[in-house]
């Protein structure tokens, strides 16, 4: 029985994209084999080491700015050697947070999704599920778009929707 619970927020709370309520994780990034209360399989949820490497890179360009200029600053130097030491406690703390809720990664490729064959063997060769975002319909575009070498590879995909086409790509990564 399916709860009415968003499987973005469940996910959030770490909790079963289906009914919302069974724990994902036995422990840290211990993945559950399946839900404790519905009993749904998830053990095809196996992202191996993709979302350490997403979340990471995206934690780092948040901070590389603020890393990069503590060097810079007027600050005394004991000051800056504290500043830095905060500011690595806060990127792996933002790690460890982000890192369990990570399942897929959204990719809006622009114009490389109709040329690009080197995208489509790079998301071949990932365990990481890539759900291809397009803010409007390539298909409703000039014909040479109408190709997405990104699409043959990504295990979903949703455009034209406008912005909305992110949140229907988070509820479908939730759903994974």
């Amino acid at each position: 029985d399916m709860s009415n619970a968003s499987p973005i927020l469940s996910g959030l709370r770490l909790r079963c994209g289906k009914c919302g309520e069974g724990k994902l994780f036995s422990g840290y990034l211990k993945l559950n084999s399946e839900c404790p209360v519905c009993g749904r399989d998830m053990t095809s949820a196996d992202t191996a080491d993709g979302p350490a490497f997403f979340v990471g890179f995206g934690v780092l360009i948040l901070l590389a700015p603020f890393l990069f200029l503590l060097p810079m600053s007027p600050l005394p130097t004991g000051l800056k050697i504290l500043s830095f030491v905060a500011l690595c406690v806060v990127l792996i703390g933002l790690c460890m947070i982000l890192l369990p809720v990570a399942k897929a990664v959204l990719l809006n490729a622009g114009g490389y999704t109709h040329t690009s064959i080197a995208l489509h063997d790079a998301i071949k060769s990932i365990k990481v599920p890539v759900i291809e975002v397009h803010l409007s319909d390539p298909m409703q575009r000039e014909s040479f778009r109408h190709i997405s070498y990104v699409g043959m590879a990504a295990v979903q995909h949703f455009a034209g929707h406008g912005a909305n086409s992110y949140t229907l790509a988070l509820d479908a990564a939730a759903r994974l």
